[in-house]
């Protein structure tokens, strides 16, 4: 079996239903981005431009291969690297994304400690937005630092846990 689990169909329409309107003209980071379809999906409803952090050399060829075909190659800048890597890269070069998507892996082990990484890394705007998409059985904090857990919607297996900027 691959270890490739994509988003599947229901919940990326429900991760978008949540956040209808809110990703058009905003800067996008999709991290563990496997093949893309969430920031294909987010590019297709507006956003500005989508960075997808893949590690997976295969799965980061797919996703160039999808924004060629559906022609948004010039809005999306696919990089090939670990996602801890990535957050510092980001940040070094001053980008400040609006909306997060983060699908690591299930039996990723450092997920908690990933995602504290992303809340201080200095690349999420104050008033970011954005989802994590999880098992059911991983339990994730309401709050980050700057950052609360402000809606979880459940798909049998997968969980869904949003984000938004904590700005008091």
């Amino acid at each position: 079996m691959s270890p490739f689990r994509g988003t599947q169909a229901r919940v990326r329409k429900s991760l978008f239903d949540v956040l209808y309107g809110q990703v058009t003209d905003k800067l996008m980071i999709d991290i563990f981005a496997g093949a893309g379809s969430i920031g294909i999906e987010a590019l297709r409803r507006g956003a500005k431009k989508v960075f997808f952090i893949e590690k997976d050399k295969k799965l980061s060829s797919i996703i160039r291969n999808n924004l060629n075909s559906f022609n948004f190659k010039e809005r999306g800048d696919v990089w090939s690297m670990d996602a801890f890597r990535a957050l510092r890269v980001l940040k070094k070069k001053g980008f400040l994304f609006d909306i997060f998507f983060a699908d690591p892996p299930y039996d990723y082990r450092d997920t908690t400690k990933f995602l504290s990484h992303l809340f201080t890394s200095g690349i999420l705007a104050k008033e970011a937005k954005g989802v994590i998409e999880h098992s059911r059985h991983l339990s994730l904090p309401d709050i980050y630092p700057s950052f609360k857990k402000w809606k979880e919607k459940r798909f049998g297996e997968t969980v869904l846990t949003f984000y938004k900027g904590d700005q008091n």
